[in-house]
């Protein structure tokens, strides 16, 4: 496995000067104060992350994202000749990419026109 350190010979490797080092328990440098550290990381932009208390307000925000449907659905599982189902799915896919029950509703509403 050349190139990646594991080769036999040691003289390619490089060498670390570890004789300041002191043997034992290493000491943690002092902390700042937390609100030393929040001022400086409010002055470099970084927001403060704590959690903020909401608004009194009286109506329900939704996060964004997809909206309830607009009733309920029910799945409808059907078979047919493969000449029909495929004619259906390239209908589809002619207008829009709609999906299955669009495709279906567009259909119901030329029937009846």
């Amino acid at each position: 496995m050349a190139g990646f350190g594991f080769d036999d010979d040691a003289t390619n490797s490089p060498k670390v000067d570890l004789s300041g080092l002191k043997p034992g328990k290493s000491t943690r440098p002092a902390s700042a104060s937390k609100a030393k550290v929040a001022e400086d990381s409010t002055r470099l932009g970084f927001p403060d992350r704590r959690a903020v208390k909401p608004e009194a307000s009286s109506s329900f925000k939704r996060k964004p994202g997809r909206k309830p449907p607009s009733e309920p659905k029910m799945p409808v599982m059907i078979s047919g000749p493969e000449s029909v189902m495929l004619s259906f799915k390239r209908y589809c896919e002619e207008n829009g990419n709609l999906a299955y029950w669009e495709g279906l509703k567009l259909l119901m509403s030329k029937q009846e026109e």
